[in-house]
């Protein structure tokens, strides 16, 4: 079964075929409005212009960090173009090759106000197994008056750039229908504008059908589509505005180019200080790796702490063994005090950091473990501990912060009766917390303010 294009809605996948049925308003415009988006292509070039001219200075996409040394997606690797994939209206179009009149191929332009070594390409879709494709393909087409130059093969045109690989090749990496291309010898692109176009070959049988996502950006000109055999019915048998072959308002396609010296995303590895995933986490600050033995700590030098005491300690000079927490959103990298608590009976407990200023902050872990953090607070934290059990209250610092600071432990009733206002999410066990949650969902997502405190100051 071979459609146009596909539109993704919650768990909703439709196949749309050229008559346009789908399970969505797409917000019909009409031929006249696609002819004026498109005689727009001059006007937006100058917009996508000044975009791509941000090369140099542009050191960040939506998804990944680039031009920063965490080797995500390299540690000089840079935007060239960033245009990603449509999540709340998400759409595609084919651009797949069966070798009968359905074959059907997509291109985008970008804009280069100078000459440009292309190094990392990522083409986003729906609707295929590429690791079963019989081929990959890319190409770079020039421009002629506002669409590529050349067809895939047309038997006539050859591209700027084009490169024909099979699945599993070293340089690409797929996880379904999402594709990057790591360029192992860059091609440098002319100033000027260029269209790129990508295609999978492949039996639908087998592979499925390759659908190239939309974005919701509006650089340069519209995106083109062509169908050469018309297997779809749309006359759009050289290159086509796809607003003018289906009614759509989608202007370009998920598309993002790197240069200078990047890499494909793969499995962490969990040591070299490098971002192999591009998920911003690195080594054992990545969930991924939290469970190896190279990542673990040993709480052998602890202190220990009961009810009621109050610690006046500094973490400089500490021991540094705890690096992440997965309660903490930032590296706590400084060195820490580690003090060992044991339950002398069922009751709350907070712990409260005063007269420091080192960004400290405090946590409560139910077992040295970098995975086992019950809760944490820039000032205080609370939770409910149980009797006879071994709890660890560490002090540590953020971003590698160090400095003084009292601790005090203050042991109470088995409820926190509205727990402590802290900047953290949740109080940590207070029994009505998940009521106030309910009520104000800023308690459990953003910080467990005073409001919070006086909605659940009082637990049955």
């Amino acid at each position: 079964m071979r459609a146009l294009f596909v539109i993704l809605i919650g768990l909703c996948l439709v196949v749309t075929f050229s008559g346009l049925i789908g399970c969505a308003d797409s917000g019909a415009s009409g031929s006249d409005s696609d002819s004026d988006t498109d005689s727009d292509s001059d006007t937006d070039s100058d917009t996508d212009s000044d975009t791509d001219s941000d090369t140099d200075t542009d050191t960040a996409t939506s998804e990944y960090d680039a031009g920063i040394s965490d080797g995500g997606p390299g540690d000089l690797c840079f935007v060239v173009v960033n245009q990603p994939f449509d999540e709340v209206d998400a759409i595609g179009w084919s651009a797949t090759e069966f070798g009968d009149t359905y074959d059907s191929y997509l291109a985008d332009d970008v804009v280069l106000t100078a000459p440009t070594p292309i190094r990392l390409i990522h083409t986003p879709g729906s609707g295929a197994d590429l690791s079963l494709a019989t081929s990959l393909n890319w190409a770079v087409y020039a421009d002629s008056g506002g669409a590529p130059v050349g067809t895939p093969n047309d038997g006539v045109t050859t591209p700027q750039w084009s490169i024909s690989l099979l699945p599993g090749n070293s340089n690409i990496y797929s996880n379904g229908s999402d594709i990057y291309l790591h360029v192992s010898t860059p091609f440098t692109l002319p100033a000027g504008t260029w269209w790129f176009v990508f295609w999978a070959q492949g039996d639908i049988s087998t592979m499925g059908q390759f659908f190239w996502s939309a974005s919701d950006t509006s650089n340069g000109a519209v995106l083109q589509f062509v169908n050469p055999l018309d297997g779809f019915g749309l006359g759009a048998t050289t290159w086509t505005p796809i607003t003018t072959a289906v009614t759509t308002t989608k202007h370009d396609l998920a598309l993002n180019v790197w240069t200078g010296t990047c890499m494909l995303p793969w499995n962490e590895v969990c040591s070299g200080g490098v971002d192999e995933d591009w998920d911003g986490d690195v080594d054992c600050y990545d969930t991924e790796c939290w469970a190896e033995t190279s990542c673990q700590v040993t709480c052998s030098t602890t202190d220990t702490i009961t009810c009621g005491a109050t610690i006046n300690s500094t973490t400089v000079g500490a021991g540094d063994i705890m690096n992440h927490y997965d309660c903490a959103i930032v590296p706590e990298d400084g060195p820490e005090k580690i003090y060992e608590f044991t339950a002398p009976a069922d009751h709350g407990i907070t712990a409260t950091l005063s007269g420091h200023t080192a960004e400290l902050d405090v946590f409560i872990l139910d077992s040295c473990a970098t995975d086992s953090c019950i809760t944490v607070g820039d000032d205080a934290t609370a939770t409910v501990v149980d009797n006879g059990l071994t709890y660890y209250i560490i002090v540590d610092g953020r971003n590698g912060d160090e400095g003084t600071f009292t601790l005090d432990l203050v042991c109470g009733s088995t409820t926190l009766d509205g727990c402590v206002a802290t900047s953290t999410p949740g109080c940590g066990g207070c029994p009505c917390e998940a009521a106030v949650c309910a009520a104000d969902a800023y308690c459990c997502s953003t910080g467990w303010d005073s409001a919070c405190v006086a909605a659940c100051s009082y637990c049955p």
